[in-house]
């Protein structure tokens, strides 16, 4: 049962880590094309 416990708390860690490095890859992607081009192209 503590086995069991530990490896449902591994997977959610697993899921929050992989899920905040997908928000946060999309949200630089997005930010990245919109505004830092924009900035260069100005310059």
């Amino acid at each position: 049962m503590s086995f069991h416990g530990q490896l449902l708390l591994t997977a959610n860690l697993w899921f929050g880590a992989s899920l905040l490095v997908f928000v946060i890859f999309r949200f630089a992607r997005l930010r990245d094309g919109r505004g830092f081009r924009r900035r260069r192209d100005e310059r």
